[in-house]
């Protein structure tokens, strides 16, 4: 099981453009882009810890959501 993980987030890292290795960390979130679902939350405190954790790759998909979609968009 472990091997078809590992090959999947390979594929993920691949697919957008993201360095690949097992010392990353790849967090997702897939759902509206709106505030009820969180994204704002994830605007606000992504920088920071993906300062904090260098090997930290986030991932966000979802239908676009006004406000929330602009803030994730602009993450570095």
């Amino acid at each position: 099981m472990l091997s078809i993980k590992a090959a999947a987030k390979r594929r993920l890292q691949a697919q957008y453009g993201l360095a690949v290795g097992e010392q990353y960390s790849v967090v997702t979130f897939v759902g509206r882009m709106t505030q009820q679902k969180g994204c704002d939350v994830i605007a606000e405190v992504a920088a920071a810890l993906m300062a904090k954790h260098p090997h930290l790759q986030i991932i966000v998909l979802g239908p676009s959501g006004a406000l929330c979609c602009n803030m994730c968009t602009i993450l570095p």
